[in-house]
């Protein structure tokens, strides 16, 4: 018997069986995946949502409708406030099927005769400036189908106006759990 010093090097792959070659193994069925696995191949689709302005001393409501359902990064709004004296106090709320199931309030009270830039964050602390007031958001807070989100000013008077609402999420579909 002669020797073969190349012979470790045409061994099959491991797990294959020395009959087949290279790229001839095939598995019977695909092997679904595990929860949590391949994350990096699941992604959302960014995308900005643009809420109508609602009347002057009234909140504005956002109603989700499936068959998607977001991964929500952050909620922007303008608050402005009329002259009436009133210390304002702004909330992000989330409903599910009529109940509420969580609150995200604001580390200041908002006074009179003022313009504020509300935003709700994922992943920031509670903080503020004279004008820029931003409020944490859980790092994966999803709303789906029958989710809504409310603004709930408290103290809000009838000249007081929110403006510029817009939502940056990250969006999810059935398509994008396909992706291999």
């Amino acid at each position: 018997m002669s020797s073969n010093l190349s012979a470790p090097w045409t061994l099959p792959p491991s797990g294959q069986p020395a009959q087949m070659k290279d790229g001839e193994y095939q598995p019977s069925a695909p092997r679904p995946r595990l929860f949590g696995q391949g994350y990096r191949e699941i992604v959302g689709v960014p995308k900005v949502v643009q809420i109508a302005q609602p009347p002057p001393g009234t909140d504005w409501v956002y109603a989700h409708s499936g068959p998607s359902f977001f991964v929500l990064r952050s909620v922007f709004g303008i608050l402005t406030t009329s002259a009436a004296a009133a210390n304002r106090a702004p909330a992000l709320l989330l409903i599910y099927s009529g109940i509420q199931i969580a609150a995200f309030g604001a580390p200041i009270f908002e006074v009179a005769s003022g313009v504020y830039q509300n935003t709700w964050i994922a992943g920031a602390g509670a903080s503020s400036g004279n004008t820029v007031v931003m409020m944490p958001l859980p790092d994966n807070c999803i709303v789906k189908d029958a989710m809504k989100l409310v603004s709930a000013t408290i103290n809000i008077q009838g000249g007081d106006q929110w403006s510029a609402i817009a939502l940056y999420v990250e969006e999810f579909t059935d398509q994008c759990l396909d992706v291999y």
